[in-house]
This record gives structure tokens, C-alpha cells and sequence, in this order.
């Protein structure tokens, strides 16, 4: 059919009230005709047809006008129409639309298709090159309105491609309306408004497989290319939003004004979008009671751009639930990921920092390149103080910084939020002396306001004066009237200013009204006081501060006319000479005192070498005292070396002792060692007995020495025999066992004086070289708490380290010391020498590592701590070891073992099992005197490394006694 036009204004025209008439159009041409079909209540089925190059002026539909209605159009084409005043079809019809394509379609008036009360379905249809450019709100390709009931408006693979709209391209309204749109294609739409948008009361939207590609909405005033008003619950699935632009709100998606509304948005992209807020989504919390839940699962948003708020997504509801999504190089001035405008829920922000999901390479100017929020708390940044000392006309300084509720500064440079200016004032308070009981004219407040700039807010130069010293209560407010001080929380607002009276050193200057301010008193420009080494004195006039009156002074430490010399100290060592004196006479004297009764039994048996060994560490150390550390190198390093050769030396002796005493002596349970043939067979003969020997210290006579490995060798020997020929003797192995360790610890004790002796030299070379090596070394001067300044030894460090060393190496002889504390057979020294190190431990080198952190800037307090502490300690350690023999020999007992020997037995007490309880101490026993001397000379046999025989000093190497099968 082709130019037919009728005066009607319609070609066919089918009314039916009572019955539908059927009408089937089917392989039909249409072309440049006026409107097909009028009437109402028919049932029509187009198939098959074309309709070409139509333009209408009348107001009734081009192409058909039958209401109330089902028409359903298949596989048909619309091309090259145009319509002036009407839509194409009638609006209260029920449609159906399957493979059908509309194409090069013009509308200067209503809505292509327009669905008013009836439901629609559009599957499988093709909408190109159509243009929509009709008034605002009357330029649509759809329009569906629902009504008052239920109606669902359902559009599958269909494809909407290179369309212009004036308005919004679809358009749904009604109270209720079930929207299903799958596999529906819209790209290269340009509008006027949304490409969706859905007023209706209330929708159920379900959207899958969609693809939303390069579309404008162009409407600065009309938000988001798929926007849903009112209650709205929405389910998009693996869908893709790309290329999109919005000159307002919601790049992809829009949601306001709703009371409900909840989304899933699910295996869904979301690529390069943009609007001004919400580059994706956009979502407007319109009422603080509505219900509003968003999920965001399994999803990709990368490339998102916002130009204010929210990269991806802007949201004014609080629950969002984010699950294995990515948000990848998204943008936006604050929050380049997602913005949510507030949440004031704790719990709520954490769940945000622990979302499972990717962020990477989200960027934003102002604040938050993951997540933010709007300005949500201000806090004091400059100082975590509420309480502030200041004088009055003094400056402070409070800096602010503004943060959203992830904790992040609001930089803000392009003022996008609100100008947030903050004042500090005066506040009432009960029961203070604030303004219920001062005047207000008492204080002048300056600098006290301040606007954030780059999130920050500072107070540089708040100054309080007042007229005389006051308490003040203040109070940091926001002073903005537009903006709602309740949403932004201000931590620390309270403040408590204690203004005071200048200082004596200042000047008390009064300015108009009586109130005052502190100047520091100014001097010439000679004067030193940037230097530090001079201080300006105020004169005694008031209310000036005049240079020529105030008085350049020197502070303690400098002297001079410019006050550029150092002031020395001269600290004195004179008490420190004083108590050290006595002390070296006393150890003299007792050296002296031992030399001449080193026959003595109680000296030599223990070793007299070893004695005065001891009391030359001592005197060492008690020498060293007398060199002064504070006045130059020389004695600083003669005192470094012989304090530490004499501790040391002492250190080795002890160790040597104590060392024997824990391999030689005995626990009581141990005592069958003596019934060993070894100590039953050694002869103790008349002319080896110390009362009438020659010998000295360390050289006993070669004949016990001769006599013991004798005996050893045949002890070893017989033992061997009886073990070849009787394995089976349990005894016989037993004792064997107990000789072969008894060889062992000979054999450790005589390595002991080798290896102590090197260890010792080697030392003493070391520090010779440190010594050495400091002395090159520029002088050095330290300030004292006084100001005065004294000679800084170079060595100061190295001795701290030593004593330090030292210290650890008592910890050790202590630990000895606690082995052989219940032993016997040890000499009676050796429990001496344990009190001492006990002593040792409390006032020995710890004294010193103490007084060097302590006093290190008080040399006075340091030399009398320091060296009267530890002279006490050494002299009592020297009294604990030496009043035995000075004792006992004058006495004449000094050849008695059981004053200087200590071998007493004990039994086992049956009810506590042990040796060491009270039930048996009163039946202790002593071992019969051949027996203790046999034991006393096996102790010196193992000592012995120097024997004296025909007239010559003879060295006994270890090798020697291996070679009478006394070995290891």
C-alpha cells in the first residue's frame, strides 16, 4: 500500500464492544500512508510488514490507534518516519514487539512507544538512528507507566544504538512496576536526560547481561544514564557499564529519594564512566530513617572518574557490603574509590579497612584514595595537651587538622567542601574562676581564629593578655553559621589556660587599659646569647627594656670580655689520696707480713706465690686511685691500666682457687674417694713435713712429688691388671673410673696457670695498645651540671666497657663460688674468697657502670661515689682473705691445717636425706691428720707447675705427668 491518506485520517477502522475482532496483517508494505488502523477492543496481529517513509501532522498515532487492545507486531520495519504531534502507537494498549527494527525514526512530539495501565514486551528488537527532540518531558522512545496496579514492562536482546533524545530515552512510572531487561544492548545514546529513568513508587528492577557502551546524558540538571527514584530493589548480573558520561550525578547508575532501596550488583564491569560525583554510582540518601542496603560482589570498577566526589562510587547509604571486588585506577577529588558522605559507626569504618576486596592505584586530590568521607572529627595536632602554661601577651601556637571519619586530612585546596573556620573564646563553666568571677574586660584575646587551608587550621599567634595572673576556661567552636557543627565532631575542644606572672629574669611591661606582657631583657649585639654562653640581665628599672641598661652576663662555664673562654674545673683527688694511702700501706705491710712468714703452713700450703699475687692486684688497684682521670691523659691511662691489670690479676687468683677448690674438693657423698689405695699408700715423711721444710710457697720437695706420681702410675697400672683379668669386678672398674677423672681434673687445674698466665700477658698488651691509640686522640672537654668544664678522658667509653666485661666475668666465679659452697676438703681461703665475691658482685664494677651513667657530669660526685665505694670494697675483700693468717700466726697455730684447711665429715640423715640438714651438724667429725695431709699434698702436687731440686728450678709440663700415665 502505498500514498493512501483518507479524510479521516485512518485507512481500516474496527470498533467492537461485545466480542474482540481478530486482525492479522501479515507480508504487507507500507508506504507514506496515513494511520493503518483505528478502533478499539481488537485483537491485532502484524507480521511480516514494512512501513516507509511516513510523516504525520495529526495528533492521532501514526501508525495505529485501536485502545484497550492486544496488538502484537513481529519481525516487521519501521524506517524513515516521522512524527510531528503524536506517537506511533496508542498508549492504553496492551503490546507486544518481537524482531522488530525502528530506524531512521524523527519525533517532535510524545513517546515512539507509550504504555499507559497495560504491560509491554520488547524482545528482540533493533532501535537505531532515532531522534527524540519533542519538549523535556515529552521526548522519550519509551514511556511505561504502570498505574495504580502491578504491570511489568519486560525488554530482552534488544539492541538501542545511535539515538539523540531531548529527554529521558525510557521513561517508567506508576506506583508498582516489575522492570526485566536481558541481554539488552543500549550504546551511542546521547540524552537529554537518563537513558533510564524510573519514577515509580515502587519497582522491582532485574537487569542481566547488559551493555551500556558510550552514552551521554548531557542534563546537568538530570542525574545518572540509569536513575531510580522512590523504592527500588535492584539486581544487575554480569553486566557492563563502560564509556559512559553524566554532566551531573552517577556515571552508570543514580538512586534518590527512596525510603527503601536495595541493590545487588553482581559479576558486573564498571570501565571508564564519569560524572561530577559518583563516576559509577551514585547514591542520594534522601530521607535518615530509610533502608538502604547495597552489595557489591564479585566486580570490577577500573577507570572511574569523578570530578568532585566518589571515583567510582558516592553513596549516602551507610550499609555497603563489598565482596571480591577490584577497584583499579579510579579518580576523583576526595575519595578516588568510594565515597560514602557519613557513617558514625565505629564498627561500620573498620569493616570498611578490612573489606575483602582489591584496591589498587585509586588517587584523589583532597582526601582518601580508597575511601572517604565528608569533614568528620578536627583534631590538635600541635600538642595532645587540654592544659596550657602560658604568660600573659605570650603566643602559642594550636594547629588543627581536619580529618573524614577513616582518619584522613581534608586537604580540600579547591574549597569544594564548606570553609570550616574555628574560633577559640571564653566558655562558662561551674564553680571556676572564669567568667562567673572575672570581667571580660580583664582579658584581651588576639589571633584567636583561624580557616583551614590543605586540611589544616593554625592558631600561629593566639595571644591571651590579661591584667593580672588568671585561670581561663575556652573552648574551640566552629564558627561557620551555614554549616552543622553536630556532623563534625571537634576532639579536645576544651582547653585550660593558666596565665602567669612574668619571671624574675624578665621585664613586666604594661600597654594601654593595664594589661601586660613578658619581654626577655635585651643586651648589645656583643653579647654572646645566640652563642649560649651569655645571658642578658634586666636592669632594676621598671616597664623599660632598654639595652643600654641591661646587663650582658656570662653564663657559667665561659669567662672573658666576649665571653669566648672556657671556665675550667679543677677537681680535686685529694680524698680519693687520702683513703687510698692507708689502703696501700696495709697491703704492704701484709706483703711484707707474708714474705716473712711464707714458711708458714697456713701461707704456703695454699700457695705463697698465689697470696701475694693477690695482694699485688690489690695494690694495684689501690695505685690507681691516686691518678686523677679529670686532669690530663697520662693519668687518666696509668689509671685505666693499673685499675684493670689489678682487678684482673685478683680476678685470676680467685678463679685459680676457686676453680681448684670445685675440681679437688668434695660433697660428702663423695668422700669415699679418699679410701681410693692412691691417698691409703702415699708416705708422708718426716723431712717433707712444712714445719721444718725449706721449701716456700710453690716449690714442695720433689720427693712427694716423685712419691704421689709413684704412686699413681702403680695405682693405674694395677687397676689395668685386675681389669684384664677380672672385668667382671665392678669395684675394681669403679675405682678406675674415679682415678681416670681424678687425672682429668689434674690435668685441667695445672692448664689453668698456662692458660691464665697468657691470657693475662696478652691483656695487659692490649690495653698498653688502646692506651697507645687514645693518645692521639684531640682533647676533649665536657660541660658539668654547674657549667664548668673539665677534661673528658678518651678512655671513658673503653673502661665503661671493661667494667662492664668484668662484671660478667664475677657473675661467673659467682656461679663457681655457689657449686662449692657445701663442699669439704677445700681450704678454709676459698670459703672466704666466696664472701668476697659476693661483696665483689654488690659493690665492684657495677658501682662504677653506675656512677658513669649516673655522675658522669659531676666529676667530684663521680671520684667519691665511684672510687670511696669500691676502695671499701676491695680493702674488705683484702681483710676477708688475709685475717686468717695474721690471726692464726700470731697466734702459733699457722701450721695447723684445721685452721686453714677445711675437712669436715658428715652422715646422711635418714629423715631428710641429705648431709647438709641441723639433725646431724653436732656430730660432724674431722678426718685423722695423715689423711688430710696426704689430701693437702695431692692439692699441691696438682697446683705445682715449678718444683725446686738439687739446687735448680725445675718447670713440670703437662706432658710430664701424661707420661706417667696420669693423662686424659
Amino acid at each position: 500500500m502505498k500514498n493512501c491518506h483518507s479524510y479521516s485520517g485512518n485507512i481500516i477502522t474496527f470498533f467492537s464492544f461485545i466480542k474482540k475482532i481478530k486482525i492479522n496483517i501479515e507480508d504487507s508494505i507500507f508506504n507514506d500512508i496515513s494511520t493503518l488502523i483505528d478502533g478499539s477492543y481488537n485483537d491485532i496481529s502484524i507480521n511480516k510488514c514494512q512501513f516507509y517513509n511516513i510523516s504525520s501532522i495529526d495528533s492521532k498515532p501514526i501508525l495505529i490507534n485501536s485502545p484497550y487492545s492486544n496488538i502484537n507486531i513481529s519481525n516487521s520495519i519501521y524506517d524513515n518516519i516521522t512524527s510531528l504531534r503524536s506517537n506511533l502507537f496508542d498508549d492504553e494498549t496492551n503490546y507486544s514487539f518481537m524482531n522488530d527494527t525502528f530506524s531512521n525514526i524523527k519525533s517532535n512530539s510524545n513517546a515512539i512507544i507509550q504504555s499507559t495501565y497495560k504491560p509491554l514486551s520488547i524482545s528482540n528488537c533493533k532501535f537505531k538512528n532515532i531522534l527524540l527532540n519533542g519538549e523535556i518531558d515529552s521526548s522519550s522512545l519509551i514511556v511505561f507507566n504502570s498505574g495504580d496496579a502491578e504491570k511489568k514492562f519486560i525488554m530482552k536482546n534488544t539492541d538501542i544504538k545511535s539515538c539523540q533524545s531531548n529527554g529521558d530515552l525510557i521513561l517508567i512510572k506508576g506506583d508498582t512496576t516489575l522492570i526485566e531487561f536481558s541481554n539488552v544492548s543500549i550504546t551511542n545514546v546521547s540524552a537529554y536526560g537518563s537513558i533510564l529513568n524510573n519514577i515509580s513508587k515502587n519497582s522491582i528492577i532485574e537487569m542481566n547481561n547488559m551493555n551500556v557502551f558510550d552514552n551521554k546524558n548531557i542534563n546537568k540538571y538530570k542525574n545518572g544514564l540509569l536513575s531510580s527514584y522512590f523504592n527500588n530493589k535492584m539486581t544487575i548480573n554480569n553486566s557492563i557499564f563502560k564509556n559512559n558520561e553524566v554532566k551531573s550525578n552517577g556515571g552508570s547508575l543514580y538512586f534518590s529519594k527512596f525510603q527503601e532501596l536495595h541493590i545487588r550488583i553482581n559479576s558486573s564491569i564498571f570501565e571508564n564512566n564519569h560524572s561530577f560525583n559518583g563516576g559509577a554510582i551514585y547514591i542520594d540518601y534522601f530521607e535518615k530513617e530509610s533502608d538502604c542496603e547495597i552489595e557489591l560482589l564479585d566486580s570490577k570498577f577500573q577507570h572511574n572518574t569523578a570530578d568532585y566526589f566518589g571515583g567510582s562510587v558516592y553513596s549516602s547509604c551507610k550499609s555497603i557490603l563489598i565482596s571480591n571486588s577490584s577497584f583499579i585506577n579510579n579518580h576523583a577529588y576526595s575519595g578516588g574509590g568510594i565515597y560514602i558522605e557519613t557513617i558514625n559507626d565505629v564498627e561500620k569504618i573498620n569493616q570498611f579497612k578490612e573489606i575483602k576486596s582489591t584496591f589498587i592505584n585509586n588517587t584523589s586530590y583532597s582526601n582518601g584514595n580508597d575511601f572517604a568521607t565528608r569533614p568528620n572529627k578536627i583534631n590538635l595536632v600541635s600538642s595532645s595537651r587540654n592544659e596550657i602554661t602560658m604568660k600573659s601577651g605570650e603566643s602559642y601556637k594550636l594547629t588543627f587538622k581536619v580529618a573524614d571519619e577513616f582518619d584522613q586530612i581534608i586537604y580540600d585546596e579547591l574549597k569544594y567542601y564548606e570553609n570550616i573556620n574555628l574560633k577559640i573564646d571564653l566558655v562558662e563553666r561551674e564553680n571556676n574562676n572564669n567568667l562567673n568571677s572575672i570581667s571580660r574586660d580583664d582579658i584581651k584575646i588576639i589571633g584567636n581564629r583561624c580557616s583551614f587551608s590543605k586540611g589544616i587550621c593554625e592558631l600561629n599567634q593566639l595571644s591571651i593578655y590579661s591584667k593580672y595572673p588568671v585561670i581561663l576556661y575556652m573552648e574551640i567552636m566552629i564558627e561557620n553559621e551555614g554549616i552543622n557543627s553536630n556532623n563534625i565532631n571537634i576532639e579536645n575542644k576544651n582547653y585550660k589556660f593558666i596565665i602567669n606572672d612574668c619571671n624574675d629574669e624578665q621585664i613586666k611591661m604594661n600597654i594601654r587599659e593595664n594589661y601586660y606582657y613578658c619581654e626577655n631583657p635585651i643586651c648589645n649585639d656583643d653579647c654572646p646569647i645566640l652563642n649560649k654562653t651569655a645571658i642578658c640581665i634586666k636592669s632594676n628599672i621598671t616597664n623599660l627594656n632598654n639595652k643600654n641598661y641591661n646587663e650582658c652576663q656570662c653564663l657559667p662555664g665561659w669567662k672573658g670580655n666576649k665571653c669566648n673562654l672556657k671556665d675550667f674545673k679543677e677537681i680535686s683527688n685529694i680524698y680519693t689520696n687520702i683513703l687510698s694511702s692507708p689502703a696501700i700501706l696495709i697491703t704492704l705491710a701484709l706483703m711484707i707480713f707474708m714474705i716473712i712468714n711464707r714458711k708458714q703452713r697456713i701461707i704456703c700450703d695454699p700457695g705463697f706465690f698465689k697470696c701475694q699475687l693477690i695482694l699485688i692486684g690489690m695494690i694495684l688497684y689501690f695505685i690507681s686511685l691516686n691518678f686523677n682521670i679529670f686532669s690530663n691523659y697520662i693519668n687518666c691511662s696509668f689509671h685505666f691500666l693499673l685499675k684493670h691489670c689489678g682487678i684482673l690479676l685478683v680476678y685470676i687468683i680467685f678463679l685459680i682457687y676457686i676453680s681448684t677448690g670445685e675440681k679437688l674438693g668434695m660433697k660428702f657423698k663423695d668422700l669415699h674417694r679418699l679410701e681410693l689405695s692412691l691417698f691409703q699408700t702415699i708416705n708422708i715423711k718426716e723431712n717433707n713435713n712444712q714445719k721444718n721444710s725449706n721449701s716456700n710457697s710453690e716449690t714442695i720437695d720433689i720427693n712427694i712429688i716423685e712419691d704421689i706420681e709413684k704412686k699413681i702410675n702403680n695405682n693405674i697400672l694395677s687397676k689395668e691388671n685386675n681389669v684384664s683379668k677380672t672385668s667382671c669386678n665392678s669395684e675394681i672398674v669403679d675405682n678406675h673410673a674415679k682415678i681416670k677423672k681424678l687425672n682429668k681434673d689434674v690435668s685441667h687445674i695445672h692448664s689453668l696457670y698456662t692458660e691464665f698466665s697468657l691470657i693475662y700477658t696478652c691483656v695487659f698488651f692490649i690495653f698498653i695498645f688502646v692506651i697507645l691509640l687514645n693518645n692521639k686522640s684531640k682533647d676533649e672537654y665536657i660541660q658539668e651540671y654547674d657549667g664548668k668544664w673539665r677534661y673528658q678522658c678518651p678512655l671513658d667509653k673503653i673502661d665503661f666497657i671493661v667494667s662492664f666485661i668484668e662484671l660478667f666475668m664475677i657473675i661467673y666465679l659467682l656461679a663457681l663460688v655457689i657449686k662449692i659452697w657445701n663442699y669439704t676438703y677445700v681450704f678454709q681461703c676459698v670459703k672466704y674468697m666466696s664472701y668476697s665475691t659476693i661483696l665483689w658482685i654488690s659493690i665492684g664494677p657495677i658501682v662504677h657502670l653506675i656512677s658513669y651513667i649516673s655522675l658522669n657530669k659531676n666529676g667530684f660526685a663521680y671520684n667519691l661515689f665511684n672510687n670511696i665505694i669500691n676502695e671499701i670494697c676491695y680493702l674488705i675483700m683484702l681483710i676477708l682473705y688475709s685475717w686468717d693468717k695474721v690471726y692464726y700466726i700470731s697466734k702459733n697455730k699457722g701450721n695447723m691445717p684445721k685452721y686453714y684447711f677445711y675437712h669436715v665429715k658428715r652422715s646422711l640423715c635418714n629423715i631428710h636425706c641429705s648431709y647438709l640438714c641441723e639433725c646431724n651438724r653436732n656430730n660432724a667429725v674431722y678426718y685423722n691428720e695423715d689423711e688430710v695431709e696426704k689430701y693437702i699434698n695431692f692439692y699441691k702436687y696438682c697446683s705445682v707447675i715449678i718444683v725446686f731440686s738439687n739446687g735448680k728450678f725445675k718447670y713440670i709440663q703437662k706432658k710430664n705427668k701424661n707420661s706417667l700415665k696420669f693423662s686424659i
